[in-house]
């Protein structure tokens, strides 16, 4: 049964004044017109001021008393939560066309100071995300007479024209987000991988830097922020959609496909190595194996080159020629069946997780003084569980893990140890509920 909030005194500053002002008679009987504005009444308006905030402060007894009820349970504060967030990383130096590795733990600076989760290795291309929109009406008016001609100079049955449209410029979020599925005459979200200049020597050595490396593959991490999302709270109760089955990773392949059309561009699917979105039902992140360089192509974007450009299942065409002139090759997601809705807020390329906290690794925090019941303050407060470790000097030896555990439920010979995280406090046993370090020992962390 939960603890009940009671109040001490339910009264406001409205009511200790209406209390004051009905006393007048009793106490004060020449004063006959108690009105706002008149002297005593501002006395009057002051004590029931003062009066009010006296009991703001005793209502707030029995919170108290609440804290202390469950800090008898041994039910502390939750911790705070670190913010958390996505990055792009780029290579600033548009020479360099090798991979460049980041570690986790990487500090990103700005007004407040976030680190990277995990660690990503930053490919030398840029991505910009488009889609074959489907025109409005107005301006599919202004195609009508242009589409009509076509396919009789073509002698095509049934053509649906599209407008090449960029999405999420300039890495800004659409909080309306753009639905993949019903905005498109194709279903696919098109990423075009662009190097930094129009050079096709720097073109061909950043597309190198696609070939496996001496860890095997190399990996593009693409970051997704689905228009709604499955909150944190709902975990337990929905079931986590196997992006495999449902849609396919693709890159332009340089092998003939025996089974397309002579004008039909052949694609390489791409294994998913890790995918945290869930099937795009929460923010995360897709890491894909790509392709050695002589397996990817770059599909011609003029129609001086392939009169079947941008038509098709061929990429979108790209009028902007300082831009097409930066392509390396494509990516592109499609459904393996008909969908309904694919809507996201946003998507980019060379993205990793960030979160707001410090990460402090192998500080000595204090030395046993060998009594029982010793509490150490860490040096920070709202603990990261999942990463916190504390480790005990055993002399002669060197240091050893120390596991968390409720005290009243330890031995006398677990090495343990009882965590407040939230005011970052750690407990250690009186030798009859968990083993009291040794006189001398240092203790040190990694938080």
């Amino acid at each position: 049964m939960p603890i009940p909030r009671y109040q001490l005194d339910d009264r406001s500053f409205d009511d200790l004044v209406t209390d004051l002002v009905a006393r007048i008679p009793a106490h004060t009987p020449e004063w006959t017109n108690p009105q706002e504005g008149d002297p005593g009444r501002t006395l009057i308006d002051l004590f029931a001021w003062l009066g009010d905030t006296i009991l703001y402060r005793v209502n707030l007894l029995p919170e108290r008393q609440r804290l202390e009820f469950l800090r008898l349970l041994n039910i502390p504060l939750r911790p705070a939560r670190a913010a958390t967030g996505l990055v792009t990383l780029e290579i600033s130096n548009k020479s360099i066309t090798k991979p460049v590795y980041v570690p986790p733990y990487t500090g990103v600076h700005g007004p407040v100071e976030f680190e990277t989760v995990d660690e990503i290795t930053v490919l030398p291309v840029s991505g910009k995300v488009y889609a074959k929109r489907r025109p409005t009406e107005e301006e599919e008016n202004v195609f009508i007479p242009i589409k009509e001609e076509l396919e009789n100079i073509y002698d095509i049955k049934k053509s649906e024209p599209y407008i090449t449209t960029p999405l999420f410029q300039d890495q800004q979020i659409n909080p309306a987000g753009f639905d993949f599925a019903r905005d498109t005459i194709d279903q696919v979200i098109w990423i075009a991988l662009l190097a930094a200049e129009e050079n096709q020597n720097l073109i061909e050595q950043v597309k190198q830097s696609f070939d496996p490396g001496e860890y095997g593959a190399k990996v593009l991490n693409i970051g997704i922020e689905p228009r709604l999302t499955v909150p944190d709270f709902a975990e337990n109760v929905h079931q986590s959609v196997n992006m495999r089955e449902l849609w396919q990773w693709e890159m332009p392949s340089s092998r003939a496909d025996s089974d397309s059309t002579s004008y039909a561009v052949p694609y390489l699917p791409l294994e998913i190595k890790k995918d945290t979105t869930e099937g795009f039902i929460k923010r995360g992140i897709v890491q894909l194996a790509l392709p050695s360089s002589s397996q990817i192509a770059l599909p011609p974007n003029s129609v001086d080159d392939d009169i079947f450009a941008g038509t098709g299942n061929h990429p979108p065409r790209i009028d902007d020629e300082k831009i097409a002139k930066r392509l390396v090759s494509w990516i592109r997601l499609r459904p393996k069946q008909q969908s309904a809705s694919m809507a996201l807020s946003w998507l980019g390329i060379n993205v990793v997780k960030i979160d707001q906290r410090k990460t402090i690794r192998n500080v000595v925090v204090s030395t046993s003084s060998g009594a029982p019941d010793q509490t150490i303050q860490l040096p920070a407060a709202s603990i990261e569980t999942t990463s916190f470790r504390l480790q005990v000097e055993d002399k002669g030896v060197g240091y050893k893990t120390w596991q968390p555990m409720l005290l009243h439920t330890a031995s006398n010979n677990n090495t343990a140890y009882e965590l407040d995280e939230e005011g970052g406090i750690v407990k250690f046993g009186d030798g009859l509920r968990g083993v009291v370090p040794e006189e001398g020992s240092r203790i040190r962390v990694e938080l």
